[in-house]
C-alpha cells in the first residue's frame, strides 16, 4: 500500500509539471506589457512584450492581430505594432499572444489609433494658358467641417480657390498668364487641428497650331 501511494504521488508531480489542469501552481499564464489599453496616433508604433509564467521550456508565444495596422519584428517574447496611416476616423486593433506550450492560453491588448490631420495632395496638374483648369487639394485624418485658407503666395492669374467645408477644395478658373505660382494652403478641422502644405501650379503656353 505504501508503494502504491508513492507511485501516485510521483505521478501527480509529473502531471503538474506538464501543466495539466488542477495544478494551479504550474498553470501557464501570459502577462503583456503594456498591461492596459493604449492610444497612439496614426503612423506610430507600439512595442509589446509578453512574460509567460510556468513556461518550463521557454517556448514563448505567437502573435496575431485583428483590426487595423500590422505587426513586425515578431519574436517569442515581443512584437511591434505599426499603426495605419491616412485614416480619417479613430480605429483600433486587438493584439493576441498565444502560448506555444498550451494554445488555449492567450492574452490580449487593445490599441486605439487616433487619426492625424494632413494634406494628402503633394502636387497639382499643369495648367495651359487660356484653357479651363481644375485642381483638387485633399486632406485626410479628420472628420467634420474644414476651413481652408491660402496662407502665403498666390495662385496663377485667372485661378481662384473655391468655397469648401469638406475634406477637399478645388482651384478653378482659366489661366491668363504664363509662369509658375507657388503658395501655401492650410486646413483646420472641427477639433482645431491644422495642417499645411506648400504647392505650386505651372501655367504653360498653349501648344503651337
Amino acid at each position: 500500500m505504501v508503494k502504491f501511494r508513492v507511485h501516485l504521488l510521483v505521478l501527480g508531480i509529473f502531471v503538474c509539471v506538464l501543466g495539466f489542469p488542477g495544478c494551479s501552481s504550474n498553470t501557464i499564464s501570459i502577462t503583456l506589457s503594456p498591461t492596459t489599453s493604449v492610444t497612439i496616433n496614426a503612423g506610430q508604433t507600439q512595442n509589446i512584450t509578453a512574460t509567460v509564467a510556468n513556461d518550463h521550456n521557454n517556448e514563448g508565444v505567437t502573435w496575431s492581430i485583428t483590426g487595423f495596422g500590422s505587426l513586425t519584428d515578431q519574436t517569442t517574447t515581443s512584437v511591434t505594432y505599426v499603426a495605419p496611416v491616412g485614416i480619417s476616423t479613430e480605429s483600433s486593433a486587438t493584439i493576441t499572444a498565444t502560448s506555444v506550450a498550451n494554445t488555449t492560453i492567450t492574452a490580449t491588448l487593445t490599441i486605439s489609433v487616433n487619426p492625424v490631420l494632413a494634406i494628402s495632395t503633394t502636387s497639382l496638374p499643369v495648367a495651359t494658358l487660356g484653357v479651363p483648369y481644375i485642381g483638387v487639394i485633399g486632406a485626410i485624418g479628420a472628420t467634420g467641417t474644414f476651413t481652408w485658407t491660402l496662407t502665403s503666395g498666390h495662385l496663377p492669374a485667372g485661378l481662384s480657390l473655391s468655397t469648401s467645408t469638406s475634406s477637399s477644395i478645388s482651384i478653378l478658373g482659366t489661366p491668363t498668364a504664363v509662369g509658375t505660382s507657388d503658395f501655401s494652403i492650410q486646413t483646420v478641422d472641427a477639433s482645431g487641428q491644422s495642417a499645411s502644405a506648400s504647392l505650386g501650379i505651372i501655367v504653360n503656353p498653349p501648344p503651337p497650331l
